[in-house]
């Protein structure tokens, strides 16, 4: 029951819910924020294991499909946590099942949806976020990682922690669950549902898209959920 209620939550990714504005206490009371620890004093940083520059505000839906609107919110990437502003300017973690956030840029208002629940892959788990990138049949999933590298130099007293933050890219078929997306743009049709490979072959073909360019791959997950 629980996996066919994710996938009938996954199938249709991209339809508004009607959601009702709910005051930040309430958000704050249902998601039992855990406040988070400051190592601020422990190492010196450059970078961020931040998905976002700064907080932005955030459309979070839990896995119990309840939905909480304008939350100034960003996911830590490092430890896969959604991580929420109080009113007192405080970080906390959100200790509530997630399923979808949906942000809003904090300069221009575009959106970015993002998705957790799938299957463990690679080094990803399933409190890991995905942003979803087309959707049908088969998702178009991109996933973001922050890695660091910590150092110290002879005469520092504490160490200095790098992040950089990396991407890669899956598709989730309900048949075979998520799949890592190859470098090459042409290996991609061989993972898919082989009685439409000739025809993505050759979209691919008569197109020109290029390996690894992420607007390319859209348009062929575009082409394929359109068959």
């Amino acid at each position: 029951m629980k996996k066919l209620s994710f996938l009938l939550l996954i199938s249709l990714p991209i339809i508004s819910v009607a959601q009702t504005e709910v005051p930040i206490s309430i958000f704050m009371k249902d998601a039992n924020g855990r406040l988070l620890n400051d190592f601020s004093n422990s190492y010196k940083q450059e970078g961020s294991p931040f998905l976002l520059k700064e907080f932005c505000n955030a459309n979070i839906v839990s896995t119990r499909g309840k939905s909480y609107t304008n939350i100034p919110a960003n996911i830590n990437l490092e430890t896969s946590e959604l991580i929420f502003k109080s009113p007192e300017n405080q970080m906390l973690a959100v200790n509530i099942p997630v399923s979808r956030v949906t942000f809003y840029d904090c300069e221009t208002g575009g959106k970015r949806v993002f998705m957790s629940g799938f299957s463990p892959v690679d080094r990803l788990t399933e409190r890991s976020f995905y942003q979803l990138l087309d959707s049908g049949s088969v998702l178009l999933l991109k996933s973001y990682q922050s890695n660091y590298a910590e150092s110290k130099g002879y005469s520092e007293s504490i160490p200095t922690r790098v992040y950089e933050q990396t991407t890669a890219y899956y598709a989730f078929l309900p048949s075979k669950g998520l799949i890592k997306m190859p470098r090459s743009i042409s290996d991609i049709p061989a993972l898919l549902e082989s009685d439409k490979k000739e025809k993505l072959n050759s979209f691919i073909r008569s197109n020109q898209l290029k390996p690894r360019n992420e607007a390319d791959m859209v348009k062929l997950f575009s082409y394929y959920n359109s068959l």
